[in-house]
This record gives C-alpha cells, sequence and structure tokens, in this order.
C-alpha cells in the first residue's frame, strides 16, 4: 500500500500536521522543503539549533537544544503549541570519531529521550537510525542482525531501543551514507560527492577507502520515503516489525562512489588516492561492510522509488553544473 500525498485533499479535510526535528542539518533541510511544498497534505513545522532555517511553507520554526537539561520541557511547549500528528527526528551525533571520544554526548543526542517522553502518545514517529548498528563482518545486513561495534553504533541502537519500550507508535529507518544535491541552506556540509567533484576540479588529490562497504541512500529517495510514511501510516501492514534498513539499491565503497563522480566529471581517476580503511589505526573500530539488505522496506512501499547511484550522481551535478553557470 502507497498513499499518495499529492492526493491527500481528497481523503482528509485537513493537512497532515508534521513536525521535522533538526532541520537545519543536510537531511533535515530536503525533507522539511518537500513536505511544505505540498500544503495540500502537510502543515510543517521545524525544530533548530544554532541557525534559523528559511524554508519556503514553513512559517513555525522552534529552537532546540537537544543537549540542554530542560530539552524535555522545551519539546514538550512545542508539542502543546503545534499539536503534530507525525514528528520526525533527524537530529544526531553522527560522527564516528566525536562519538567514540565523547560517548555520553553523543548518548544525549542519539538517544533521544528527551524528545520521545513529550510525543503525545498517538504521534506517530519517524526515526532516523544508522547502519553503523551492524558489526560490518557480513554484507546484506537484515534487520535482526544488529551488533554495534563502535560508540556511535551503540548510541544508536540504544536510541532504538528506547524509542521501542516508550513509544509503540514508531517507525526506524536505518538510513547508510546519505548522498545528494549541495544542501541549500548552506548550514551543513555537502556530501560526499560533491567534496570529489570540487576535488577533481581543483587537481587534488582525493582519499578514497575500497573496502568499507555500504548501500548509500540518495536524500532525494529518502524524502520521498519519510513523505510516504508520514502521509499513510495508518493504513501500512506493521506486522513485520517497526524498523527498516534504508539503503539504496547498490553495494559499493567510497571508491566506487568517487569513480562514478570520475564518469560524471569526465575527469579525476588519477586523483583517487586509494587506500584501506583495515590499514588505519582510528583510535576506535570501524565496522567494514554494513551493507544493508533494505528490502522489507521496499515491500512496504512498493511504488517508492530507489534511484540507481550512477543515474542519482549524475543527475545532481548536472543540475548543479548548469545552475553554477
Amino acid at each position: 500500500f502507497f498513499f499518495d500525498s499529492r492526493s491527500w485533499s481528497v481523503h482528509s479535510m485537513s493537512p497532515i500536521r508534521v513536525l521535522v526535528a533538526g532541520a537545519s542539518g543536510y537531511l533535515g533541510q530536503f525533507v522539511a522543503r518537500d513536505l511544505a511544498s505540498n500544503p495540500t497534505a502537510f502543515e510543517v513545522a521545524v525544530t533548530y539549533g544554532r541557525f534559523t532555517p528559511s524554508i519556503a511553507g514553513v512559517d513555525r520554526a522552534y529552537p532546540l537544544d537537544a543537549e540542554a537539561d530542560d530539552a524535555t520541557s522545551a519539546v514538550a511547549a512545542i508539542m502543546d503549541g503545534f499539536r503534530p500528528d507525525v514528528v520526525v527526528n533527524c537530529i544526531a551525533q553522527s560522527d564516528l570519531g566525536v562519538s567514540e571520544k565523547q560517548p555520553a554526548a553523543a548518548a544525549r543526542l542519539n538517544v533521544p529521550a528527551w524528545l520521545v517522553d513529550a510525543l503525545p502518545r498517538d504521534c506517530c514517529f519517524i526515526h532516523l537510525s544508522t547502519d553503523i548498528v551492524y558489526n560490518g563482518q557480513a554484507p546484506h545486513c537484515c534487520e535482526e542482525q544488529a551488533d554495534p561495534i563502535c560508540a556511535y553504533g551503540r548510541t544508536k541502537l540504544a536510541g532504538e531501543q528506547y524509542i521501542i519500550k516508550h513509544h509503540p507508535n514508531h517507525v526506524i529507518l536505518r538510513s547508510a551514507l546519505i548522498y545528494g544535491p549541495t544542501p541549500f541552506l548552506g548550514t551543513s556540509k555537502s556530501s560526499f560527492i560533491q567534496a570529489t567533484a570540487n576535488g577533481i576540479r581543483e587537481r587534488k588529490r582525493i582519499g578514497v577507502f575500497s573496502d568499507e562497504f555500504r548501500t548509500p541512500a540518495y536524500v532525494l529517495d529518502i524524502v520521498r520515503v519519510v513523505s510516504a510514511l508520514a502521509s499513510g501510516h495508518q493504513g501500512l501492514d506493521w506486522s513485520g516489525g517497526r524498523i527498516f534498513n534504508m539503503g539504496g539499491p547498490e553495494r559499493c565503497s567510497r571508491h566506487d562512489m568517487a569513480r562514478m563522480v570520475c564518469q560524471v566529471v569526465g575527469d579525476g581517476e588519477d586523483l583517487l588516492d586509494v587506500k584501506l580503511a583495515s590499514s588505519i589505526d582510528f583510535g576506535y573500530r570501524r565496522p567494514l561492510d554494513v551493507s544493508m539488505d533494505s528490502s522489507r522496506l521496499r515491500q512496504l512501499l512498493p511504488s517508492v522509488p530507489f534511484t540507481p547511484m550512477a543515474q542519482a550522481i549524475a543527475e545532481v551535478l548536472s543540475a548543479e553544473r548548469v545552475s553554477s553557470l
């Protein structure tokens, strides 16, 4: 079953109220912009940290310091003021190195008790998790195989467990490495493909790992998944569980991704400095193969497309090259 949010007006007198937590981050800004572009289906509010986001169609933007002692009461006030039907949580400490050095601070963000505890019981909570909950010892991980080996993965898994225990009306999406267009707000880093393309144009050496494998996810595909869940969650079959892998259609390394960028740019393979992550001492363990089997999500949302990576990279870089002229 796939609920087409564009026809929501046929089915409901009022739009679905969606709160996007972390809308100044890379993923959050694209989710908020897409939902807000369809005001017949969605009324969108956002939270932000340091930077106030300016997103067309979003009239309510709430400051939120998730690390503050009063974060739960601050979220409760937002809930009382906006009364969302759906909350999409894009807030996280996703840096593996920082999480390892500051595990308590990482847990504060990645175990979102401050958000979950303030949710209305009938509110659907869509939470973004990670492929780093897997141990990296085998390809094509299934949802039940979570076994993190680093602080980031452990805190994200702990967050999932807290949500499952305290808010039954949830959907957990384990995302892979996210790539896509340059962030339009300018409040977060560009994705890997822009960094690679820029390095090629500047004739700089680009370090890429050839032995770490993931199933990278196109940000616009993720946006479509979130939109479908936000509009259709009440009509979906949850009998198979509420945790889903959300990877792209291909298993690849950053070296593989960089080569695809080179093919679009038409240059640069000689600049790729290929390395083995397994030969580097990071000071913590990194899983080598967290490629995911995302068939359960595709079965849940069969009408949501997942773009082949070469096609997505070509679309993004071609559009950005045209816009820069």
